[in-house]
């Protein structure tokens, strides 16, 4: 502004510069908040108790999502202990005893557990983006949640029930 240009122009380039959600936020409400009159004391004023507001909002809810996303990795755990013991302790002694099943096949042990790992690099994806969505509202934020849950879940896997390739 100490060189000739407007406030709203210098608020613009301050917005355009900076681009960062806040603070497009509170440039969006000062440059109407001016334009439609007032002092501009006032306006700061009130658009900074307005964003201390949204703030803590945003902190509020981001608390109320953290339980949700445990819950995503209690839901992971729990898949990952039952399809150890499915494998381990039903579909492996199945497997050595043809003649209880009679007809029906339960099919190889090595497809099971290809199945059981490919089951649980998709609900690990799924899960990380949910838990990335929820805590962090946007889809991409839960790549990380993916990735964790992915290699966990392959390192247990990989100890208790031992690929077929191995």
């Amino acid at each position: 502004m100490s060189w000739g240009a407007s406030f709203e122009q210098a608020l613009t380039n301050f917005k355009e510069r900076v681009n960062s959600p806040i603070v497009n936020r509170f440039c969006a409400l000062v440059l109407e908040a001016s334009r439609s009159g007032g002092t501009i004391k006032k306006v700061f004023t009130a658009t900074s108790g307005f964003m201390e507001e949204m703030k803590d909002m945003d902190k509020e809810t981001s608390a109320q999502m953290k339980p949700y996303i445990i819950i995503i990795y209690a839901a992971f755990a729990v898949f990952i202990v039952v399809a150890i013991l499915l494998v381990r302790s039903f579909f492996a002694p199945m497997q050595g005893a043809p003649q209880i099943m009679g007809s029906a096949s339960v099919g190889s042990i090595s497809g099971l557990k290809d199945f059981f790992y490919k089951d649980m690099l998709v609900s690990a994806v799924t899960g990380g983006l949910m838990a990335g969505k929820l805590g962090e509202c946007r889809i991409a934020g839960g790549l990380k949640h993916a990735i964790i849950l992915s290699i966990v879940g392959y390192a247990i896997f990989f100890i208790a029930i031992p690929p077929s390739w191995v």
